[in-house]
């Protein structure tokens, strides 16, 4: 039985959250409101379509999205953060390798071989709401601002 590690009492439904409409659970925004699973939203669904919305919005701005995963992406989002903010003090690259061997990988918008933007965040813990994505940065080339990368960029993290 699952604790809240406050105290030894169980985990329990906040039931003044509960829809209590006749008309059946609430709606979910978005595309995959229709699929459920024996009353429960597919979860698999939900990533599928994130995942499709991103892609979507990259093939709109012109950008591929890929993982930065390696040491050596860390300069492609060194590169890009100092053309975004000159003079900030830049993250150590061992830092965002860390952050994605831990399973946080920061994004990148592609055109062609170039970086052209990226998106960082982390796990965060919230002790009333629990787990949680901390979205950290996103930065955009200040030429290539205003075409829907950031917005493809915010989409790739929420599908992670």
């Amino acid at each position: 039985m699952r604790t809240s590690g406050r105290s030894s009492r169980p985990l329990r439904a906040d039931r003044s959250r509960r829809n209590r409409s006749s008309k059946g659970p609430r709606s979910v925004a978005g595309p995959s409101a229709s699929r459920r699973v024996r009353g429960s939203l597919d979860s698999r669904a939900v990533v599928r379509d994130a995942w499709q919305l991103a892609s979507e919005a990259a093939r709109a701005a012109g950008v591929e999205l890929r993982p930065l995963p390696e040491l050596e992406d860390a300069d492609r989002i060194l590169h890009v953060m100092s053309a975004t903010w000159p003079g900030h003090e830049p993250v150590p690259r061992e830092m965002l390798r860390a952050l994605a061997d831990s399973g946080n990988v920061p994004f990148g918008a592609f055109d062609g071989e170039d970086a052209i933007g990226f998106v960082l965040g982390w796990v965060g813990i919230d002790p009333e709401d629990g787990l949680h994505t901390h979205s950290h940065m996103l930065a955009v080339l200040p030429d290539r601002r205003h075409a829907g990368v950031g917005y493809t960029l915010k989409l790739a993290q929420r599908a992670q």
